[in-house]
């Protein structure tokens, strides 16, 4: 049996160097290469043989392999591949307390890139991870191959929001990369901090005093109308509340020196027809059905808190116009009658 030694040098991110002993018709293979042609002829220094070399250098390749007739050499990946994205965006234009938006910069990555992104609001002592549904994860959590999503997932273009953040509270992203067949990347720069706003929710009301002026059993009297504005920044809204003196037990106009009260009902108001009550309506609000009214109807104030108005997303400045009306008969007590509503706005839950 003919027998010779073969000195191959393999140069690129794997060097091999050293001897290979080849034996006739019997294959020879290695992590990196493999020999499919046994048949070899007499060689000289270093093994050179006239069936077989090796064409070029044998480098790491991006594209198709190195190859010879009887050799041939495959891609290897064993270097970061994926581009480290660069920094995303993250920010809060509308005043959340609950959530921010993210944008990657997904600009000359290729299409097939996937993203996880983390989240820290402690300057990245910790972090978490953004999981599926678009919250965040368990503090310092391994990441997984499960973290990683698509473009779209993350919005694409457009963005996404992160949500059920915590309120007044500092936040920054950062993204790693991964594509098919190559290795994760490191997280890229972090964005710039944007924090989320305190809960809120705001009332004004244009009109504090009102006046029925002189009452008489031929009209319905009404008062110069109360305008209130909400604003919140909770994303299932507001609700708003209406309540009033009375005289500490019903509602109703009241007269201190007398002691009369005109009582206050759900009624529909009429000449000679003694009732008090309030009707409300808004352009976007929504007015519970007791107060929803116009022409003469009215709903019942109270001395407890009643639904006034209310909407189930975030506002700004949302109005909502107020009346009070009263009638009276012939039987109802000279005198002066006096009210004070009260009107509370609070976040929905």
């Amino acid at each position: 049996m003919m027998m010779f030694r073969v000195f191959l040098i393999v140069c690129g991110s794997t060097v091999l160097c050293g001897t290979t002993l080849l034996h006739a018709h019997a294959q020879k293979t290695s992590p990196h290469f493999m020999i499919t042609n046994d048949r070899v002829s007499n060689g000289g220094a270093f093994g050179a043989s006239a069936t077989f070399d090796v064409v070029g250098a044998a480098e790491l390749w991006r594209g198709a392999p190195r190859t010879s007739p009887h050799f041939r050499l495959t891609q290897r990946i064993d270097a970061v591949d994926a581009h480290i994205p660069r920094r995303p965006t993250l920010t809060n234009d509308d005043h959340y307390h609950n959530k921010l938006h993210l944008k990657l910069a997904l600009d000359g990555t290729a299409p097939d890139t996937l993203f996880a992104v983390a989240v820290s609001s402690d300057g990245w002592q910790t972090q978490r991870i953004v999981t599926a549904d678009g919250t965040l994860g368990d503090v310092d959590a391994t990441l997984r191959a499960e973290d990683f999503h698509t473009r779209d997932f993350w919005g694409g273009a457009d963005g996404m929001f992160i949500r059920n953040l915590d309120a007044d509270t500092p936040y920054s992203a950062r993204v790693a990369a991964l594509r098919p067949h190559m290795t994760q990347t490191t997280f890229g720069p972090a964005s710039p901090i944007v924090r989320t706003e305190p809960l809120f929710v705001r009332m004004t009301i244009a009109q504090n005093i009102s006046d029925f002026f002189i009452l008489n059993t031929a009209t319905v009297a009404r008062a110069t109308h109360t305008e209130l504005r909400v604003s919140t920044n909770n994303e299932t809204g507001y609700q708003t509340y209406i309540r009033d003196d009375g005289d500490g037990l019903v509602g109703g106009l009241f007269d201190a020196a007398s002691g009369a009260l005109i009582p206050s009902h759900d009624a529909v108001l009429g000449a000679g027809i003694v009732g008090y009550g309030a009707q409300a309506s808004s352009p976007s609000a929504h007015i519970d059905a007791r107060y929803d009214h116009s022409d003469n109807t009215v709903g019942a104030l109270h001395v407890t808190n009643m639904p006034l108005s209310s909407n189930a997303v975030s506002v700004d400045n949302e109005p909502t116009f107020v009346n009070l009306k009263v009638s009276i008969d012939g039987a109802t007590d000279a005198g002066h009658y006096t009210d004070t509503i009260y009107y509370t706005a609070t976040v929905a839950l």
